[in-house]
């Protein structure tokens, strides 16, 4: 059945005469339905709604309060451990449910107190229907089938162990418990399989650049020394793809001939695919996908195969959602390191390694990843064969020439030495063996940058293999060279043999501690400003990419290479930014500076592409600089000169925005299709303060989905030339200014505003406020207070405080400040400019020393996006030495039912506890997108559009980290030299969105929960805002005609994108959200569906033939041919992801 979702803001405005807006939106509105389904039965539903609610609204003073679109969705499934370093001076040792059940039937149960119009109208695949009204209970079986959560009993039996519980019980009492008895010891023949790598970083000490030198012998080695029929019994494995990449372009026919054999042979492993080893606490997971996408087409372009095993060994830390999105790219085995340690070793003692990992949602672990911890402190070699590094150390032959092992150095292998050696080596093995179930082993023989040498491989290699031979003589052990499907496949075949299955476990392994005891949490916040530049190139290359295909169809055969391959480049680059070790800010300055200027190139590069495609539009606001936050252009006005500007929404969903412009003059007016639009000037106010030379105009809009809006801007005198009152400019907003300040900011003021500009008066505190959502803050601008009728009839208490740790001891890595979370940091003589107007109201703070400066923004918007609270803040603590600064937000939620939620790579949110009380380091998380407070009453969602760490002090409280500076080297690495301390902060600009809820919907997870729609919605339009450019003159609109994809609001564009050259295709990646329907949210879509609205949009592509794929966009799903549009299968379970290529 067809869902049309409508919200009240096409039907009503508000009482400040918006009548006129209000009918051209329902017809508008109106005219996007009968277009798209030319149905009289939806027609004839638009029609009845709006004449309920005209009825409806005469009994009411404000239909917002009372109309509320809520939702209940479906679920389904979808050496040193310490120190990061190598011997050489120069590295380092460094719910599964059927989703097709069709059309159901839902109980739902209104609340009588609140009069709503009762409406349902369903997705035609079973998605989650939107009711008016609130949905008390779910009395239907099928409807209990697809909660979305699991009950507390189901949850806790699903797995055997979660890691978030052993977390929190070893911080408490250094114990843990689990669901499984520990198996026996297995006595059986050890089967044993030893893997040589190098791990190789695209920059951390040196450059990606710099790095590619030494990849490059790497890999000539690896085809030279392998290429060798004497040496067919050796294995190697190759993971980083960025260098691979780089490396094959300059190789003959000839080499790349052998490199495939060995591929095909099973000699040479390719592993994970993606193009980088991407950090797990900081990526966001469309970046993530990108990442998965560009490494595996690479490889099944050039090798016809994309690998089975994922090697993960030095993130610090690791997400649960990352292998579940090389799970849907049909990867289902992964080698990870860097746990909690206290949990790594209770776990070999539960004899839980290798493990299945389970996501909270996967009831019945069809999404399960077959997982390998390597055993010990690290993956180097002397912490690979057993718990003695000392002893596993006289294995590491390359120590014969180079470094020792500082106790007894390892020695060539004779006929004299081999059986000894070879005992040695197998006690070793026996020991490690006590934490394994089965008789299967793996043991990793490589550290970082290894093997550049030949000598090296003859060293390994001719040394080895007689220790193998020898040991394959007895009856205790089985070792050859191998690989992760070697090993894979026998652990595999041991199980099943038995019928056994290893143990599961769920949840993230987040905070990590090293075995020095060290909590690797810092770099969660370090350096954010790189951080920032990261999340604006994804924010670009996704509005260009879905601009590209767009705009396909008129562009030249020779500028489409030419886009492609921009688009490429500038994608490449923000992966290589997903390192480990470039978004964590764990890199020398010399190597940050390098990611730096990487990613600004990039930015103007997609930049200079988006003003070809848009007929030569300038992007208004861009950084001129790579270490500078965004500029914004002086848009100059000039009688008989409009401007055309141009918004580009890149969300597949209709949204309401305020935009605002610096203009050159006050006297100026937006018009829209003939129409003047209803706007407000403001003076333009950056880091705190006025500029007398230019101004701002605010404006209201509504986007139409993945579409460009032209806007003329337009002079006072040239407005009644377009038939237009003269008297129709922007409304003057009225300014109070603080009495510290008041001389000096009211000089500063164009004369527009200087003659009305007041003393702000702290009598009744200072409030913003709109027709929705009202807030109140103290006299240095923080928040204290706010009133949302639509979440509650009372205040809420939210008292917002900055927080320091000074003398702060860690680094890059390590978040060291104690065991007592930071002192107030207050803001004495706050600086505060308060700018109200009819379309928003703005409060500008500016702190201390230019530390801290501040705007607090609430616009005048229905629906959810009049529901937020704008918080941007600048930050330059570059003169500060040694310090931490972060906000903390202590809410009224009740402390006893209050859970805490950080995201996961924006993708799910996992519960958090609350302050152990012991180092602070060891409860922060990470923070990618968002954290959640819910106490079964109220819900408080936070989005950054920046990564933060987050920790929760007590119940109700939330502390968000927001830069660092640090003055001295933490021990992992970098070194104490002046290029390895991370004091090159550089001043960075952030954004929050602050949305308060009402929680209809008491039943909660244990440990998993989903972003409501509502704060769904606020993260996407905060990470993906509008697209403005300019350009001079009238411009006419090119575009028209151009489909529109327009989704369910639960469902997100991940990409589309057009695919690296040689490929034609097109791939489009939805992901359908998981929903909390919990939370009462002011929502509006209005679609056909979503298979309707794919197909339309595809049709008007000229698709005609499509094919529906795994994550990856390499295997078709279900067929082995094209399928036409009408018949391709567009079912997609909640947390699930429809990926389809046009061909």
């Amino acid at each position: 059945m067809e869902r049309l979702l409508y919200h009240h803001d096409f039907l009503y405005r508000t009482k400040r005469s918006r009548q006129e807006n209000g009918k051209i939106n329902t017809a508008v509105s109106l005219k996007m339905v009968i277009r798209r389904r030319k149905s009289l039965l939806v027609v004839i539903v638009f029609l009845s709604l709006c004449l309920l609610l005209m009825l409806h609204q005469k009994s009411q003073r404000n239909i917002a309060e009372v109309f509320r679109i809520e939702t209940h969705n479906h679920h389904g499934h979808g050496h040193n451990g310490d120190v990061k370093h190598e011997p050489q001076d120069e590295h380092r040792d460094h719910k599964d449910v059927d989703h097709d059940v069709g059309e159901k039937k839902h109980n739902e149960v209104h609340e009588p107190a609140a009069p709503v119009v009762d409406l349902e109208i369903s997705d035609e695949h079973g998605g989650p229907p939107y009711l008016l009204g609130k949905l008390e209970t779910i009395d239907s079986p099928v409807e209990a089938k697809h909660a979305i959560y699991q009950s507390y009993e189901e949850e806790m039996k699903a797995a055997d162990y979660h890691s978030n519980d052993i977390f929190n019980t070893m911080q408490k009492s250094g114990q843990a418990t689990g669901n499984r008895a520990v198996p026996p010891q297995t006595k059986e023949k050890l089967e044993v399989f030893l893997l040589p790598f190098t791990h190789v970083d695209p920059g951390w000490l040196r450059t990606f650049d710099s790095y590619s030198e030494e990849t490059d012998k790497i890999l000539n080695n690896v085809y030279e020394f392998m290429s060798q029929e004497k040496h067919k019994t050796m294995r190697f494995l190759w993971a980083e793809f960025v260098f691979f990449e780089r490396w094959w372009a300059k190789q003959n026919d000839t080499v790349k001939t052998g490199v495939k054999k060995l591929v095909s042979d099973g000699h040479l492993e390719l592993a994970s695919g993606s193009w980088v080893m991407t950090d797990e606490a900081n990526a966001y997971f469309p970046v993530s996908v990108d990442n998965i996408v560009e490494g595996h087409q690479y490889l099944n372009t050039e090798f016809g195969k994309v690998p089975s095993t994922v090697w993960s060994n030095d993130p610090f830390g690791y997400s649960h959602s990352v292998p579940y999105l090389f799970v849907k790219a049909g990867v289902k085995r992964t080698v990870i390191n860097r746990i909690h340690h206290p949990m790594k070793r209770w776990l070999q003692g539960q004899k839980a390694i290798p493990f299945h990992w389970r996501q909270y949602f996967d009831k019945n672990g069809n999404d399960e990843m077959f997982t390998q911890i390597l055993p010990y402190t690290h993956y180097d070699i002397p912490n690979s064969c057993g718990p003695d590094s000392g002893v596993c150390c006289q294995f590491d032959f390359r120590r014969m020439t180079q470094w020792g092992c500082g106790g007894t150095n390892p020695v060539p292998i004779t006929s004299e030495n081999v059986r000894s050696k070879a005992s040695t080596f197998v006690d070793e093995l026996k020991r490690m063996s006590n934490m394994y179930e089965s008789n299967v082993l793996l043991v990793m023989h490589g550290d970082d940058f290894r093997f550049e040498l030949m000598s090296e491989w003859h060293q390994q290699f001719d040394n080895l293999q007689p220790l193998f031979d020898e040991i394959n003589k007895g009856d205790d052990v089985k070792i050859r060279f191998g690989t992760f499907n070697d090993y894979f496949t026998a652990q595999e075949k041991w199980y099943k043999d038995k019928k056994k299955t290893p143990a599961k476990i769920a949840g993230d392994f987040f905070p990590y501690q090293c075995a020095m005891g060290t909590y690797w949490t810092g770099y969660f916040t370090t350096r954010p400003f790189y951080k920032r530049q990261g999340r604006l190139l994804h924010s670009t290359i996704h509005a260009v990419d879905s601009f590209l295909v767009l705009k396909w169809s008129s562009i030249s055969p020779v500028e489409r290479k030419e886009y492609v391959n921009t688009m490429t480049k500038a994608r490449r680059v923000l992966l290589l930014f997903q390192h480990h070790d470039a978004i964590t800010g764990t890199s020398k300055k010399s190597v940050m500076k390098d990611y730096s200027i990487q990613l600004f190139n990039a930015l103007t590069s997609v930049n200079e592409l988006l003003k070809k495609l848009q007929d030569d539009f300038q992007v208004i606001q861009k950084p001129t600089e790579y270490n500078q936050t965004l500029s914004t252009a002086v848009l100059k006005v000039y009688t008989g000169k409009p401007l055309t500007i141009s918004v580009f929404n890149q969300l597949p969903y209709q949204r309401a925005e305020v935009l605002t412009l610096r203009v050159s003059e006050p006297d100026v007016a937006i018009m829209q299709n003939g129409k003047v639009m209803r706007s407000q000037v403001e003076p333009y106010i950056q880091s705190g303060h006025p500029d007398n030379e230019s101004y701002t105009i605010a404006f209201e809009v509504m986007l139409l989905p993945m579409s460009r809006s032209l806007f003329t801007l337009l002079a006072k005198n040239d407005i009644t030339r377009k038939g237009q009152n003269k008297n129709i400019t922007p409304t003057e907003a009225s300014l109070s200014i603080s009495p510290l300040v008041y001389d000096v900011v009211w000089k500063a003021l164009p004369s527009l505003f200087s003659v009305t500009a007041s003393k702000l008066s702290f009598i009744d505190g200072i409030m913003l406020e709109s027709d929705r959502l009202k807030t109140e803050h103290n006299v240095d601008g923080s928040i204290k207070k706010v009133y949302s009728p639509t979440a509650t009839n009372e205040p809420i208490s939210f008292n917002q405080t900055f927080v320091r740790y000074e003398n702060a001891h860690g680094g890059a890595y390590i978040l060291s400040s104690g065991s007592k979370p930071g002192a107030t940091h207050s803001i004495p003589n706050a600086k505060v400019i308060l700018v109200k107007g009819p379309i928003r109201q703005v409060l500008y703070v500016l702190g201390e020393q230019d530390v801290i400066q501040q705007s607090y923004t609430i616009n005048n918007l229905l629906g959810s996006a009049g529901e937020r609270i704008h918080w941007k803040i600048l930050l330059d603590i570059t003169k500060r030495k040694n310090f931490e600064l972060g906000v903390r937000f202590d809410s009224a939620l009740n402390v006893n039912t209050t859970w805490h939620y950080t995201d996961s790579v924006g993708l799910q949110l996992i519960k958090r506890a609350p302050y152990h009380g012991h180092e602070v380091g060891s409860d922060y998380y990470p923070m990618p997108t968002a954290v959640v407070m819910d106490d079964r009453a109220l819900r408080l969602t936070i989005a950054s559009n920046v990564e933060h760490g987050a920790m929760f002090p007590k119940n109700g409280s939330v502390e968000i980290m927001l830069d660092r500076m640090l003055n001295q080297d933490d021990g992992k690495g970098l070194g104490s030299a002046d290029d390895g301390i991370p004091d090159d902060l550089l001043p960075v600009e952030m954004e929050f969105t602050l949305l308060f809820e009402q929680v209809t919907e008491k039943k909660r997870s244990e440990h998993l929960s989903y972003n409501s729609l509502g704060g769904h919605l606020s993260l996407l339009t905060m990470l993906y805002p509008p697209l403005l450019m300019a350009a001079a003159g009238e411009q006419k609109d090119t575009m028209t005609g151009i489909p529109q994809l327009v989704l369910p609001c639960e469902y997100q564009l991940i990409s589309m994108r057009r695919l690296s050259l040689p490929s034609e295709a097109i791939l489009i990646v939805i992901h359908r959200s998981g929903i909390d329907v919990g939370s009462a949210s002011m929502v509006h879509c209005i679609t056909n569906g979503l298979k309707g609205s794919i197909r339309e949009f595809l049709e008007g592509m000229g698709a005609t033939k499509v094919v529906r794929t795994n994550l990856s966009g390499v295997k078709v799903i279900g067929k082995d041919k094209e399928d036409t549009i009408d018949k391709v299968d567009l079912d997609v379970a909640v947390m699930d992801f429809l990926v389809l290529k046009k061909l």
